[in-house]
């Protein structure tokens, strides 16, 4: 938690004042992830909510990630994010029960009480800048079911909390299969196979604004 505050303070000291926040475990994609082991982790995004509100800083909460992914592996049979395994990805943002559990794993973060403040829920908290559906989705060969997942996740979290900003997540790609013209653009030849296509995905009408990733050693 020092390390957390550290990081916050030094971010507001350098001007910034939104950290965007994991919402997960990164080690949720282990069988014996506990209920318990889950709620360590939201006790634990609890404080970093109340930490931000104390120095002042705002946060922007991650849904879900495509790299360490609890949702995706306990709908996805077999070796999860591999790139012999481009099927899981299609099944993660196509398969009913996959959205569903998606679904309801976002249910429960929006309408969470944070027991540090006194028990408000995260969709009426005002620290909370913004919502993010998933860190850095990817849909390889599938842009038009990543399309459709985005469209229907960004209704349903503004279903619940319609007061609170959305955004995607993306890194900020255009795939070599998609409408756009941009592919060109890309960073490197790989991110015109992740199914992104930046523009039209961030004018599904439920997402409010734009985000792209810089990897100043990657891209």
């Amino acid at each position: 938690r020092a390390m957390a505050s550290d990081a916050m303070r030094f971010a507001r000291d350098a001007g910034m004042n939104v950290a965007r926040v994991w919402a997960f475990s990164v080690h949720g994609e282990r069988e014996d992830f506990s209920d318990d082991e889950r709620e360590r982790v939201m006790i634990g995004v609890d404080w970093v909510i109340a930490e931000a509100e104390r120095l002042g800083m705002y946060v922007v909460l991650a849904l879900s990630d495509y790299f360490h992914n609890d949702d995706k592996a306990e709908c996805v049979v077999g070796t999860t994010n591999d790139d012999d395994h481009d099927d899981d990805d299609y099944i993660f943002f196509s398969d009913e029960k996959c959205r569903h559990v998606y679904k309801e794993r976002v249910r429960k973060i929006l309408t969470r009480k944070n027991a540090i403040k006194g028990g408000r829920e995260y969709r009426d908290d005002g620290t909370i800048a913004a919502w993010n559906l998933m860190n850095e989705p990817r849909c390889r060969g599938c842009g038009e079911t990543l399309q459709r997942w985005i469209d229907e996740m960004a209704a349903f979290v503004k279903s619940i909390d319609p007061n609170h900003m959305l955004t995607i997540g993306e890194e900020g790609f255009y795939a070599a299969d998609s409408p756009s013209t941009n592919v060109d653009a890309n960073p490197a030849a790989w991110a015109a196979t992740t199914g992104q296509d930046f523009v039209r995905n961030h004018a599904s009408p439920h997402v409010d604004f734009a985000t792209c990733h810089l990897w100043k050693d990657n891209w």
